[in-house]
Formats: C-alpha cells, structure tokens, sequence
C-alpha cells in the first residue's frame, strides 16, 4: 500500500485523494494528513484510510512505522509539520518528494536563480541587501539544515516537465533524481461553467466591465505584479476591470500590491484576499477575459488549465519554461516580454480554431489520463 503524507489540510488534499479513488482500488493508498481532526475544513472525508495526525512527540513512533511499512511513499509539500517529521525521521525508508509551488516560490525570490522582473525588485527592494547566492539566502532561514536532513530521506524529485527540479538541485547537499509527475489539477474540467455566477456579488465584474483582467495568481513578489499593474494603467481605456488573487501568499507583499494597484488602477483594481472555495473561484474565473502571468517560473497551474479550457487568452512570461509545454500540446500561450508588455491587441479573442484546440491540449496535458499515466509510472 502507498502513503501519502500531507502537511497540511488543504482543498489540494481532497483532490487528490478523490482522483486515487476515482482510478485505483482504494485498498491501494492510504493518506495521513498532518493536522487535527477536530480543524479540518477541507478534507473532511469518511475513508478507511485517511488518518489525522497531528505531529507531536506521541505520533512520531507511529509515524515513523507507517512509512517503514508501506510501499512508495510520496510526501506532498515541505510545509511544517512535515519538515520536522522528515528531519528527524530515524529510519532507512527513502520517498518521492512532490514540491508544491509555496515550496519553491521563496526560494526563487533571491540568487542567481531570482525571478523578479527589473521594475518589481525595484517595487520590492529594501534597505537591507539582499544576498546573492541560494546558499546564502536559504541560510537565513531555519528551515535550511531541517531541508537538507529531510533530503536525505528522499530518493527523487517529482515536478512536471519543464518544473523546477534545478531549483532544489541548486541550493541543497543532496541533489535528488528526478522523475517527471504531473500533481493532479483540482479544476474540475466538465464542472467549470463560464456563464455561472459567483457566490458574492461584489464578485460579479461582468456586469461593471466590458472585459476583466487577471493579473497573477498570489501574493508572491515572483508575480511580478507592479509591472503588470504599471503597463494596465498606460492602456488609453478604462472599460475593463483587473482582479489580482491573493488570498494567500507573503502578508507583507499581499499589502503592497493592493496599495500599488489601487493607486494606480483605483476603483478598477479588485484584490481577493479571502479564500474562495472551488466552486466560487472557477465561477471567479469564469469571468476573465485575460490572464497576465508574468511569473519566470513554473506556477498558476490550476489557474492557466481552466482559462485555457474556458477559451480565454493567457499571456506567460516568455522565460517561463511552461510556454514550451503548452506548445508541445498544441496550445496557443501568448508571450510577455521582460517587461511585461504584449504585441498585439490585449483584447481581441482567439479565434474558434484556437480556443477549441487549447481546450483539447490542456485536456491532454492536465487531464485524469495523463496524470494516472504519471502516477502509475
């Protein structure tokens, strides 16, 4: 039986969790999730095998004996507590680490590898200087000897084609293989309606704007949102609405970008700081008419399949290695430059032809199929 460890409760959990059973026996996983039973909100399943743990002193040994006895063992993200479950786990089992993009998006933020555009270090740049290599910048954090014991216990990297395996390959002691793992997509493909309203109205931009903007998908630096919300603010129009999610992300940037983008986009510049539940956020998206992604690197995973699905133009930054993926399927991603700016007209729609063939090539690419394909390889 394969174990799946997860940090944290999260609507990511569920997903997944309901994609094994929809493909496999359910005698051939089982999943712990490290919180209390009593807190979750999200993945409140009645499965025999779903077990809640909170990670303290009285569960390590009973922990440590799951992974001892089960077949592979994918741990879902390096959030606490899983750090320090892996940390100091004392036996000889190796896993298959499955980063989340909130594990990888701090440590692009500084060395050679750093994701930020001119015009956003700038926006972002304080007194203190920052460091210039990954060593230097991970050893700031305490996590940095945590991650390197946890690593030990890893035999391989899983991220998609085109991920950021070199990202932990860089900065930690004991580079991983890697296999390529697609994590499964919790957008709801078949669920999503571009005609349905969300739950809140103040939500509702269709009926206040003639086309709605979407600029990146969390408040992470590495979106790069200053420079997208300064190009927006040059358009010579002021029909159209921008949405910026941030409902999770660093406190302390979250702030900054809703001050940059009402100052310069005013009452047209709508953050959504609260979590949406899935429903509510694929209704959100519904509404986009462009998606903005100025990130360099791999992210807005769930965010890009449903757009793309729903016909919608997306724009990535053209260092992100994502635009070769989607264009090994067929879809049509449209290129930002450095600076964030776009050729063409930023709200003329794609034609029939595009949209459906973007439909069919994310199916492909983000689709059950494929994904149990990775799973069983």
């Amino acid at each position: 039986m394969d174990l799946h460890i997860f940090a944290l409760d999260s609507p990511y959990d569920r997903a997944f969790i309901e994609f094994l059973d929809r493909n496999f026996p359910e005698t051939e996983n089982r999943f712990v999730i490290l919180a209390d039973r009593r807190s979750v909100r999200y993945t409140s399943l009645e499965r025999p095998d779903l077990l809640f743990m909170p990670y303290d002193p009285n569960a390590a040994g009973r922990l440590h004996a799951l992974i001892d006895e089960a077949g592979r063992v994918f741990v879902h993200s390096l959030f606490e507590p899983a750090l320090s479950l892996f940390a100091r786990y004392p036996g000889r089992r190796k896993a298959l680490f499955v980063p989340w993009g909130s594990d990888v998006a701090p440590l692009l933020f500084r060395g050679p590898l750093d994701r930020l555009d001119e015009r956003s270090r700038r926006f972002y740049q304080g007194p203190r200087p920052r460091p210039t290599t990954y060593r230097q910048a991970a050893a700031e954090w305490e996590v940095w000897r945590k991650m390197n014991l946890a690593f030990s216990h890893f035999s391989h990297l899983l991220t998609p084609p085109g991920g950021q395996p070199e990202v932990f390959q860089t900065i930690f002691e004991r580079p991983l293989a890697w296999l390529p793992f697609i994590y499964y997509n919790p957008v709801n493909f078949s669920g999503l309606a571009a005609e349905a309203k969300p739950l809140n109205p103040a939500y509702e931009f269709k009926a206040r704007y003639a086309r709605v903007v979407q600029v990146g998908h969390s408040g992470h630096p590495a979106n790069n949102h200053p420079t997208l919300i300064d190009r927006l603010a040059e358009l010579d129009r002021d029909d159209f609405g921008v949405v910026a999610p941030l409902s999770y992300g660093t406190p302390q940037v979250i702030e900054a970008v809703v001050r940059c983008g009402r100052e310069k986009l005013g009452g047209r510049f709508h953050p959504v700081t609260e979590y949406l539940e899935p429903d509510q956020y694929g209704a959100l998206l519904g509404q986009v008419d462009v998606f903005l992604n100025h990130s360099r690197f791999t992210g807005a995973a769930a965010n890009m399949a449903a757009l793309l699905y729903l016909g919608r133009k997306v724009y990535l930054n053209a260092q992100n290695e994502d635009r070769e993926l989607y264009a090994a399927h067929g879809v049509t991603v449209l290129p930002l430059d450095e600076t964030g700016a776009w050729s063409g007209d930023l709200f003329e729609e794609l034609s029939a032809e595009t949209k459906a063939a973007n439909r069919a090539g994310v199916v492909n690419l983000r689709g059950e199929e494929r994904v149990v394909g990775f799973y069983r390889g």
